[in-house]
């Protein structure tokens, strides 16, 4: 019978050996270590699916009328040399 005190494994994500019983199983069935181990996260309990509390001010200091484009008109002999 084999023990599990000297074996190692492989960490799926990193690549590296660690001892068997130092590798965890994630929530998407890898084997990985310590420092690859995130948790365990499904589709509810994932950081990414969290609100971030943002605030976005949108006053503007000193705002200014949007007067649109400005159209100079200018012809084709301006600006040529003579």
């Amino acid at each position: 019978m084999a023990s599990t005190k000297r074996n190692l494994g492989q960490c799926d994500m990193c690549g590296f050996e660690y001892p068997y019983r130092d590798l965890r199983m994630n929530s998407f069935g890898l084997l990985v270590c310590a420092e690859d181990y995130d948790g365990k996260f499904d589709l509810k309990n994932h950081p990414q699916n969290r609100n971030i509390k943002l605030q976005d001010k949108e006053t503007i200091k000193n705002p200014r009328p949007d007067e649109g484009d400005v159209y100079v008109p200018v012809t084709v002999t301006d600006w040529l040399p003579s």
